[in-house]
């Protein structure tokens, strides 16, 4: 005797599994989704340096935040200040291109040499937490930190304003949450 597939009585022993099954599965998209928030609440409660809102706005760029782990967002959060040195670079050379006086030319030319530097290490930075090399990554990415703030002293010290400090201060804290969530790991 042939059963039909999906008869009234098939559908009404399946229902009950159903309905405690999708709590679970709720809750497991839930903690996935909310591991950006949690993993940012952590990081700007620890460290004064980073501000909760642009880490959660920064993560939610990159569709697999929503599903990564916290050594998922690390790698997420260094290729993210890697890509922001990248357009650091471009915009330094971009407006040396310009520049008529010679020390202006110097302190694009420093600000571009520097956020050169810290592109590779953030680039070295993402094959050491994805190899586990916890504490490799942490220097690379301390050292990247640094290039916001070589760019800034350079026109400081020309007592000129630096054409791009909402740009230092984003890279900034790209590397401070990578750094962060890197240092959680360890």
């Amino acid at each position: 005797m042939a059963m039909k597939p999906w008869s009234m009585t098939n559908v009404s022993l399946l229902l009950p599994l159903l309905l405690l099954l999708l709590p679970h599965h709720l809750r497991l998209a839930s903690t996935a989704a909310d591991s950006v928030e949690a993993t940012c609440k952590t990081i700007a409660r620890d460290d004064p340096n980073v501000h909760y809102a642009f880490c959660v706005e920064a993560l939610r760029r990159d569709p697999a935040s929503g599903a990564a782990d916290t050594k998922g967002l690390a790698v997420i959060a260094a290729k993210l200040s890697e890509k922001n040195a990248t357009s650091m670079v471009a915009a330094a050379t971009a407006l040396l291109g310009k520049a008529r006086r010679p020390p202006e030319r110097r302190s694009l030319e420093t600000c571009a040499s520097a956020y050169g530097e810290a592109v590779e290490a953030l680039g070295l930075s993402v094959g050491a937490i994805e190899e586990g090399r916890l504490d490799d990554a942490m220097t690379y990415l301390s050292a990247s930190i640094g290039a916001a703030d070589v760019c800034a002293q350079a026109f400081e010290e020309l007592r000129v304003a630096c054409p791009f400090p909402k740009q230092n201060m984003a890279a900034q804290q790209f590397c401070y949450v990578a750094l962060c969530i890197t240092h959680l790991l360890g």
